[in-house]
């Protein structure tokens, strides 16, 4: 019922050829996006999902805003730390919060949409759009251009890459965040059907998609494996069969990583305390918790948080 044996999955959830088939068409869909709306387009990858073989299948200036204006406020330290705090921790959170499009302004003046890539309850990435010149005398970017001195940013240049950038109304940046939205949901359902190995056999990986949905969506009270398989209509020995079979890994382990990527996003995008998010994954023993997290991460919920918190790249 749930599929004949798939190939061993990787740490992303699929096969890597798989991964980039899926990752790559994003990639050629955000490109022809922004050829069409001249509005620039970069994903944040939370989990993995556009890598294959340890690189990045995205397109250049796809992973990172680029845009000249962009590029000269990260030219300075306190530059990039801003953009860092306003993109990874602040986008990423406000888009995995609203769990659809959401038309924002950035510390340094810009205004984009910014859409999550749900998977489930699991955030993939986000996909941010626009990076635009606010339309319209109401939108005067005045104000924080004029901050940007206090990040040792020239002012008068800042001004003059900004004006440099195309405009958009909030109008057009909610349009465009109607079609991302829709790239988004498919790009989800492909790597759904990745996870299972089974993008050739789409009809016949409706039942597993529906239990991985399922659990998906109840991290902070796990289901047990007989919840699970009642999910299923199938009884717990048949089920515990084919999910082991079909996904390549255990039910136990499996909802254990999903538990433990959800705390990670939790961790490196927001300052909640660590107990909460233990509860949030489903945790009731904070202790138990960072036990389980530094034998399968490699670091302490602390360490992983310090680590992330400024990561050595570009957004």
């Amino acid at each position: 019922m749930l599929g004949k044996t798939r190939p061993r999955a990787d740490r992303t959830g699929g096969t890597p050829s798989d991964t980039a088939f899926c990752s790559g068409r994003l990639a050629s869909l955000l490109r022809d996006i922004k050829d069409l709306t001249g509005f620039p387009i970069c994903v944040h990858d939370l989990s993995g999902f556009t890598r294959a073989g340890g690189k990045s299948v995205l397109r250049r200036g796809q992973a990172m805003h680029s845009s000249p204006f962009c590029m000269y406020v990260k030219s300075s330290p306190a530059g990039e730390k801003a953009c860092i705090e306003c993109d990874m921790h602040g986008g990423n959170a406000a888009a995995f919060r609203a769990r659809g499009p959401v038309v924002r302004r950035c510390h340094a003046g810009l205004v984009e949409v910014i859409v999550p890539i749900m998977c489930g309850s699991r955030h993939l990435g986000t996909i941010f759009a626009g990076q635009a010149r606010p339309a319209g005398k109401e939108d005067d970017a005045g104000p924080e251009l004029r901050s940007l001195a206090a990040l040792g940013l020239d002012p008068g240049r800042a001004a003059e890459l900004f004006a440099r950038a195309p405009a958009a109304s909030r109008r057009d940046l909610q349009k465009l965040g109607r079609v991302l939205a829709a790239v988004a949901r498919r790009t989800a359902d492909e790597y759904e059907c990745v996870e299972m190995g089974k993008i050739e056999a789409e009809e016949r990986s409706a039942p597993m998609r529906s239990v991985l949905r399922f659990l998906r969506d109840r991290l902070d009270r796990p289901p047990r494996l007989e919840d699970a398989a009642a999910a299923a209509y199938l009884s717990p020995s048949r089920f515990s069969h084919l999910f082991s079979e079909t996904m390549g890994v255990s039910f136990r382990k499996y909802m254990l990583r999903l538990r433990i990527e959800r705390a990670k996003f939790f961790l490196a995008s927001t300052r909640a305390p660590v107990g909460e998010i233990a509860a949030k994954c489903g945790f009731q023993d904070p202790n138990y918790f960072s036990k389980l997290f530094r034998r399968e991460v490699g670091a302490t919920p602390t360490e992983f948080r310090e680590r992330e918190a400024a990561p050595p790249m570009r957004v």
